[in-house]
């Protein structure tokens, strides 16, 4: 518990996270006794930059960032930024009612490029942290593997020792990320270098960009309506759905 005095202190931030979701409030505790409830802190206030994580991981020197509504790209950058400066990266767990989805928010887009998101489900009453393969294009999410589940009690730091196989939002990860985990495509990736798992997906956005060349991409009346009006849109769903 804060003292009153030391709320004058305290970043905007923190007052905001008083507002969070309840779904956005349990996807934090849940995340914290999956990692360990003596690894990972809820609401972190870190007043240098003004911020307040959602979880820290100290001794991973990790943020961890759950995102259950729309967020702009400025704003994750800002973030990633900032807590870079006091010696933390940030790993994203993305609410799949929101994310994960055929068209990607151009926040989605970064943030998996980078190889620092997972999504996050809710099945049968329980949360589930889970990876994918995935082919996009053009912010559109053309093709998906069965999900990965994720076990984040075993980091592993980013060491590049060989090329891999495999679609290229997979290799932008695989150049960009700093740490993955038990289970995830990185993983994945490594243990199957042998028996090529993973060429079978880059073959198919071989295939997909000869069959886009060949014909135009066709927008529908739909697409191109939202694609019109997609920043108004935005706006509109972030006002309604604050996180």
């Amino acid at each position: 518990m804060y003292k009153q005095c030391d709320a004058l202190m305290l970043p905007e931030s923190f007052f905001k996270s008083a507002r969070r979701s309840h779904r956005h409030r349990r996807i934090q505790r849940w995340l914290q006794h999956l990692v360990g409830v003596d690894e990972v802190e809820i609401e972190v206030v870190f007043r240098s930059i003004h911020r307040v994580a959602d979880l820290c991981w100290p001794k991973e020197h990790l943020v961890l960032e759950v995102q259950c509504s729309h967020i702009e790209l400025s704003e994750v950058q800002s973030r990633i930024a900032q807590y870079k400066q006091v010696g933390y990266s940030t790993l994203w767990f993305l609410d799949d009612r929101l994310f994960n989805q055929r068209h990607l928010f151009a926040s989605e887009l970064y943030l998996r490029n980078q190889g620092i998101a997972y999504f996050v489900s809710l099945i049968n009453s329980k949360f589930n942290v889970y990876d994918q393969v995935e082919i996009i294009q053009h912010q559109i999410r053309f093709l998906s593997s069965s999900p990965f589940p994720i076990d984040l009690r075993y980091p592993y730091r980013h060491c590049p020792t060989f090329p891999i196989q495999g679609p290229s939002t997979l290799i932008h990860r695989w150049e960009r990320a700093l740490i993955y985990f038990q289970g995830d495509t990185l993983d994945k990736a490594l243990h199957s270098y042998k028996n090529h798992f993973l060429q079978g997906w880059a073959d198919k956005e071989k295939n997909l960009c000869r069959q886009r060349n060949k014909r135009p991409f066709q927008r529908s009346g739909w697409n191109l309506w939202i694609e019109r009006y997609k920043d108004i849109l935005e706006q509109l769903y972030l006002y309604f759905a604050k996180d």
